[in-house]
């Protein structure tokens, strides 16, 4: 990975062959590659040893933490379709909202904002009480559909095992109504009185 030369790329000697090999690495996934810089191995000052020191220099990012944010809560706008919610709905905002007389004189630009600013927090504050907020849901992964799909196979194992009423049988008893129950103690009873 490093064009080094070949004292640079070994970390310790075989005392009896005197062949120079790489012990030590640098384990970085693969994604952090390019954060190194060099990697290779410093022959001491102090004296000769058969063992080097290996120098990796490392460009690091290290970013702040992430906050979660709370989601955002959105109005349930799905109320309004309902009659019983609209119509109060629109008494609380005839009740709040009041439009000013019609006038001759230019309206500025300052009134203007204030306005607007007192009917948009009169919308939201009435709309927060009388509609409230939607509440999302996921749908649920394991639902009735998987329940009905599983209890027929393992009422069959079940039945196997045990060696009572089979599969057929229960489904047949199911759509008579009958209890299986009493079938299948007079059954297993039968089978207790055929093997003594």
């Amino acid at each position: 990975m490093f064009q080094l030369q070949n004292k640079f790329k070994t970390t310790w000697m075989h005392p009896r062959s005197k062949i120079w090999h790489l012990l030590d690495y640098v384990i970085v996934r693969r994604n952090g590659i390019k954060d190194v810089k060099i990697t290779r191995a410093m022959r001491g000052a102090d004296g000769w040893t058969d063992h080097r020191l290996l120098r990796s220099i490392l460009h690091l990012k290290i970013l702040p933490p992430t906050r979660r944010q709370a989601p955002k809560k959105h109005l349930d706008l799905k109320a309004l379709n309902i009659d019983a919610t609209r119509s109060p709905l629109q008494t609380e905002l005839s009740a709040h909202i009041t439009l000013p007389a019609p006038t001759e004189d230019p309206i500025s630009t300052e009134y203007l904002t204030e306005k607007w600013d007192n009917i948009s927090e009169v919308l939201l504050n009435t709309a927060k009480d009388v509609l409230g907020f939607s509440r999302r849901r996921h749908r649920d992964w394991f639902d009735e559909q998987c329940i009905r799909s599983l209890v027929p196979d393992v009422r069959y194992e079940t039945c196997r095992h045990t060696g009572t009423l089979g599969y057929r049988d229960l489904e047949a008893q199911e759509h008579r109504g009958t209890g299986t129950q009493r079938h299948r103690d007079g059954r297993t009873q039968g089978h207790r009185d055929a093997g003594t």
